[in-house]
C-alpha cells in the first residue's frame, strides 16, 4: 500500500507539509483508499469524474501550481494512495512473458565470415527457418502455431548471466520439452517431429544464444574479437608458415657452404647411422670447397633475424583476440568475471581513473612487439625474392612503426581495448581522455553507461541528474579522429554492426553503449533500454570518418525512431468517456522515460479527474510556447494505473527543463545527421521560393499570351461576324422591286460604300420597301453558346479524352478539339473543363434542355465560358 499523506507531509518544511496534509485529505475522497484489483481491459479507458466545486477547485490548483514551481512534496503514488501507474505507450509492455522480442540473440561460430547475417533474433531466426522449412501456409501448422512457446522454453531454459549459450544444444532441449508440453496423440506427434526435423536442419548447426544482461555488451563484444581474431589469424597462418620454410631453406644453404659445414664433426652429425658405413673425418678430407659465392654476412644474419622473429608469430597473434583493459572496482553481477567474458584475451587491470593513460602506455609497448614483428615478415618477403637492397630498406626499417602499417597488418594486429564506466571518466576528469582520442592511436575504448541507483545518490545529486549533461558521444564526435558508435543493448542490430566496422578498422573507435543494471529498480531493463532511446535520453548515432570526406556521408541517425521529428509520436487504441474505441495520438518524451525510473517519482503529480481543466496540456505542446504563453499552463503526460484507466500526471518545472534539454541535444544530433538541418531547410526553402517564383512568373506569360490570344480570336470572330451582316445587308442585287411598281425587275444596288453604316441606321424603321419585302434566307450565326476548346492551350494531358473519347479527340498536332458535343452530356464537358489544367475548354450551354440538374451545372460553368 503506498504512503498515507500524513507521511509525505512529513518528510518536507513542517508548516508547508502540514498545509499540504490538511488540503490532501479534502480531497481524498475522489480517490479509494484500498485498490481493487480487477482484470485489466484490453484498451485503457478514459474515466472522467464529476467536476469538483470551484472551491475545491482553487485550492487544489494552488497545491499543484506550488509543486510545478518547487517540486517539492510531490511524487507518483505518494498522495490519494494510488495504486501504481506506467507511461500509457508502454502499458501494453508491462507483463514481457508476452512480448517477443530481440533477445535471446544469435550469433553465429566464430570461424564463419563476420558479417551483420552473423547475429540475429531468436524470434527473426525461428521464423525466417520455419518459412524456409515449411513455406505452404498448411505445412507444418502445430509446430508454427507454437513458436512463441518454444521461443519461450528456450528463453527460460537459458541462465540469467548474459553468457554464451550452446545454440544447438539449447534449441534440441527446447523441441524436446515441446513435445513433452504438448503431449500429442501417436500421429500428430509423428507430425510434430516431423516438423521439428526440418526446422533444425534449416537452423545453423553453431553458434551461441547470447540472454539479455548488464553483461550482454561484453558477451558480444567479445563474440566479436574472437570471431575477427580467427579470420585473420587463419589467413595469415599458411603464408607464415611457407615463408618460415623459405627461410629456413636460404639458411641451410648458406650454412651448407662454410668450411665448418664439411667437417667431420658436421657430417657425423648429419649422416646419422650412416658413420657405420661412412667414416666422416675420411669423408671431410675428400669434400671439395664450395665453389660458390657466399651470402654478405649482413644479409645472413639480417635473414636469422626475421627469421627468428617471424617464429613468434603463435605467442604473438595466435593466443588472444585483443588486450584488453578493464578497472579493478568494476560492479557487475555476482558471478561476473572478465576472464569469463573474455577467455581469449589478455585483461589488464588499472584504478579508478588511470584507463586512459594506461590505455596510452600500453598501446607502446604492445605495437612495439608488433611492429618488429611486421617488420620481420616484410624483411622475409623481400628476401626470398631477392629484392632487399640496404640503401632503401634499411632506413626505413629503421623508422619502421604501428604508422607505416599496410592494411593487411592492420588487420592481423590484436586491438587494444579498453572498458570503462562513464561516471568513472566523468568523475576523474576528460582531460585524459581528450589526449587519448586526439593521439589518433588506433585504441578502441567502450565506455558503458549505467542508470543511476536510486540508494546511491543523495537528493541534491538526484536532482542533479536533472541538469545539463556532458554528452560523451558528442564529445568524441568532436575530435573528428576516430569512429564514434553511440549505442544501446536495446538495438543489439545497431550496437553489433557498429562493434564489427569499429573493431575491423586500424582507427581510434568510441563505443558509448547504454546497458541497464540488473539491481536496478526498474520493472524491465529491456523496456528501459527502449524508453530511453524512444525519449530522446539516449539518442544513437553512428560517426564514422572513412565514409567519405563530407560530414553528411560520415554521421548516420537512422536507427532512431522517428528521427525527423522533436519524439515519436504513436496512436494509442483507447476507449472514451462512453466506452467507445477511440484513438490518441502520444508523443514519448523525456519525462514518460523518467516516470518509469522510481528515482525519479517525486518529480510527477497525479491529477485527479475532477480536476482536469484546459490548463493542463501535454508537455509536447507546452514546450512549443512562448514565456508569455505558457505562465498559466501545466504540462502533462498520459500514464495508465493498475486498472487500465487513463491518468494525467503533472511534472515539476526542473523535470521540464530536462524535457526541454534533451529536446535541444536531440535537435543537434537531427543537424548533425541531416534531418531537420538549418541550412538544408534555408537552402530548400530558398529554392522553393525560387521555383515558386519561376512558376509564378511562367503562369504569368501564359495567362498573358492567352489573355492577347483570345482578345485576337474574339476581334477576328467579331470581324468576320460583322462582314457577312454587312454583305448580307449591302448585296441588294438579287432582291425583287417593291410590288408598288409592278415591276419584277432588280432593285439598282446602291454604290458600295468604303465602310458598313452603323448598326442603328441599319435597323431604323426607314428600310427600303425592297429588304422588306425580300429577305434572304439566314446564314447560320456564329454563337458563344456552342462548347469550343481553345486549342493553342492545350497540355495533351489526356483528362477529356479519358472522360469521354467520343465527345473529345486529339488533332494532328495532339491538340484537344470537341469531336461530337452531342456524343456526351453537359455535366461531362462541365467537368471536363473543370479538370482541364490548361483551363481552356469552354462549355457553352446546355444542348439538351431536360438533363438534369442543368441550374447547378450552369453556374459551374460560367467561370469557363
Amino acid at each position: 500500500m503506498s504512503p498515507k499523506t500524513s507521511d509525505v507531509a512529513a518528510a518536507g518544511n513542517a508548516s508547508r507539509g502540514n498545509e499540504l496534509t490538511n488540503t490532501a485529505s479534502q480531497f481524498s475522497k475522489t480517490m479509494p483508499e484500498e485498490s481493487s484489483i480487477e482484470k485489466p481491459r484490453e484498451l485503457p479507458l478514459i474515466v472522467k469524474d464529476d467536476p469538483a466545486s470551484e472551491e475545491e477547485m482553487q485550492t487544489f490548483w494552488s497545491l499543484v501550481r506550488q509543486f510545478f514551481r518547487t517540486g517539492e512534496e510531490g511524487g507518483i503514488g505518494k498522495l490519494y494512495h494510488q495504486p501504481d501507474v506506467y507511461p500509457a505507450l508502454l502499458a501494453p509492455y508491462r507483463d514481457m512473458s508476452k512480448i517477443r522480442y530481440d533477445y535471446p540473440l544469435w550469433i553465429a561460430d566464430p570461424n564463419e565470415p563476420l558479417e551483420e547475417s552473423s547475429f540475429q533474433s531468436l524470434s527473426e531466426l525461428l521464423a525466417e527457418s520455419m518459412e524456409s522449412a515449411a513455406p505452404e501456409p498448411n505445412q507444418s501448422k502445430e509446430l508454427k502455431d507454437n513458436l512463441p512457446r518454444l521461443e519461450k522454453i528456450i528463453r527460460s531454459q537459458l541462465s540469467s548471466s548474459g553468457s554464451r549459450h550452446p545454440f544447438r544444444e539449447s534449441i534440441e532441449t527446447a523441441v524436446e520439452e515441446l513435445r513433452k508440453q504438448l503431449s500429442l496423440p501417436g500421429s500428430e506427434e509423428e507430425a510434430l517431429l516431423s516438423s521439428c526435423s526440418a526446422l533444425l536442419a534449416k537452423l545453423p548447426d553453431g553458434g551461441a544464444l547470447i540472454q539479455f544482461t548488464e553483461e550482454t555488451p561484453f558477451h558480444c563484444l567479445a563474440a566479436i574479437l574472437n570471431a575477427n581474431h580467427l579470420k585473420k589469424y587463419e589467413s595469415f597462418k599458411k603464408e607464415i608458415g611457407d615463408l618460415l620454410a623459405q627461410l629456413r631453406d636460404l639458411l641451410r644453404v648458406e650454412e651448407g657452404k662454410s668450411a665448418q659445414a664439411r667437417g667431420a664433426e658436421h657430417l657425423e652429425g648429419t649422416l646419422g647411422f650412416g658413420t657405420s658405413f661412412v667414416d666422416p673425418g675420411a669423408l671431410s678430407g675428400l669434400l671439395p670447397e664450395s665453389s660458390s659465392e657466399a651470402m654478405p654476412l649482413e644479409r645472413f644474419n639480417r635473414i636469422k633475424i626475421a627469421y627468428s622473429n617471424l617464429e613468434k608469430f603463435e605467442p604473438i597473434f595466435g593466443d588472444d583476440d585483443a588486450i584488453v583493459l578493464v578497472p579493478e572496482d568494476w560492479e557487475g553481477s555476482a558471478d561476473f568475471s572478465w576472464n569469463n567474458v573474455f577467455p581469449n584475451s589478455t585483461i589488464v587491470s588499472f584504478a579508478k581513473g588511470d584507463g586512459c593513460s594506461k590505455a596510452l602506455l600500453h598501446f607502446e609497448e604492445h605495437m612495439r612487439a608488433i611492429s618488429e614483428w611486421f617488420s620481420a615478415l616484410r624483411i622475409a618477403r623481400l628476401e626470398v625474392k631477392d629484392q632487399y637492397h640496404p640503401e632503401i630498406h634499411d632506413h626505413f626499417f629503421a623508422y619502421f612503426d604501428w604508422k607505416s602499417f599496410s592494411k593487411e597488418e592492420i588487420a592481423l594486429a590484436p586491438p587494444l581495448l579498453l572498458i570503462d564506466d562513464e561516471r568513472s571518466l566523468l568523475e576523474s576528469g576528460l582531460s585524459d581522455l581528450s589526449r587519448l582520442l586526439l593521439s589518433k592511436k588506433p585504441i578502441k575504448m567502450m565506455i558503458v553507461k549505467r542508470p543511476l541507483l536510486t540508494e546511491e545518490k543523495t537528493a541534491n545529486e538526484k536532482q542533479s541528474r536533472l541538469d545539463p549533461r556532458p554528452e560523451l558521444g558528442h564529445l568524441a564526435v568532436s575530435h573528428r579522429n576516430g569512429m564514434v558508435v553511440q549505442s544501446s543493448v536495446g538495438t543489439p542490430q545497431h550496437l553489433m554492426k557498429g562493434f564489427i566496422d569499429g573493431i575491423q578498422g586500424f582507427f581510434p573507435a568510441f563505443f558509448y553503449v547504454l546497458s541497464p543494471q540488473e539491481k536496478h529498480s526498474l520493472s524491465n531493463p529491456y523496456i528501459w533500454s527502449g524508453a530511453a532511446l524512444e525519449s530522446r535520453e539516449f539518442p544513437v548515432f553512428t560517426y564514422d570518418p572513412q565514409k567519405g570526406e563530407q560530414w553528411g556521408s560520415r554521421f548516420d541517425i537512422a536507427a532512431n525512431p522517428l528521427p525527423s521529428l522533436d519524439w515519436p509520436v504513436y496512436e494509442l487504441n483507447i476507449l472514451d468517456e462512453k466506452e467507445k474505441e477511440s484513438s490518441l495520438p502520444l508523443a514519448f518524451t523525456f519525462a514518460d522515460f523518467a516516470a518509469l525510473d522510481a528515482l525519479y517519482s517525486d518529480q510527477f503529480f497525479l491529477i485527479p479527474s475532477s480536476y482536469w481543466n484546459d490548463e493542463l496540456i501535454p508537455i509536447p505542446e507546452y514546450l512549443k510556447l512562448s514565456s508569455e504563453e505558457s505562465y498559466a499552463k501545466v504540462p502533462f503526460i498520459w500514464m495508465v494505473d493498475e486498472k487500465n484507466q487513463l491518468q494525467k500526471v503533472m511534472m515539476s518545472y526542473s523535470m521540464v527543463l530536462a524535457c526541454q534539454e534533451r529536446l535541444d541535444y536531440w535537435r543537434v544530433i537531427q543537424d548533425l545527421g541531416g534531418s531537420n538541418n538549418y541550412h538544408a531547410e534555408r537552402a530548400a526553402q530558398k529554392a522553393r521560393e525560387e521555383a515558386q517564383t519561376e512558376l509564378s512568373s511562367q503562369i504569368a506569360a501564359l495567362q498573358q499570351e492567352q489573355q492577347s490570344e483570345l482578345e485576337r480570336v474574339r476581334r477576328e470572330t467579331a470581324g468576320e461576324a460583322m462582314e457577312k451582316l454587312s454583305s448580307l445587308l449591302l448585296d441588294l442585287d438579287s432582291l425583287p422591286m417593291s410590288p408598288l411598281s409592278g415591276s419584277t425587275a432588280s432593285v439598282k444596288s446602291p454604290p458600295r460604300q468604303e465602310a458598313a453604316p452603323p448598326p442603328e441606321e441599319l435597323d431604323s424603321p426607314q428600310e427600303t420597301p425592297a429588304a422588306k419585302t425580300a429577305e434572304p434566307e439566314p446564314e447560320e450565326e456564329l454563337s458563344f453558346d456552342e462548347p469550343w476548346i481553345e486549342g493553342f492551350r492545350c497540355t495533351t494531358c489526356n483528362e477529356c479524352t479519358d472522360l469521354n473519347s467520343a465527345m473529345f479527340e486529339y488533332n494532328a498536332d495532339k491538340q484537344a478539339i470537341i469531336k461530337d458535343a452531342s456524343a456526351g452530356t453537359f455535366k461531362q464537358l462541365v467537368t471536363a473543363a473543370e479538370k482541364c489544367p490548361a483551363k481552356c475548354i469552354h462549355p457553352g450551354k446546355p444542348l439538351n434542355p431536360d438533363e438534369p440538374d442543368l441550374d447547378e451545372l450552369i453556374k459551374r460553368a460560367e467561370p469557363f465560358n
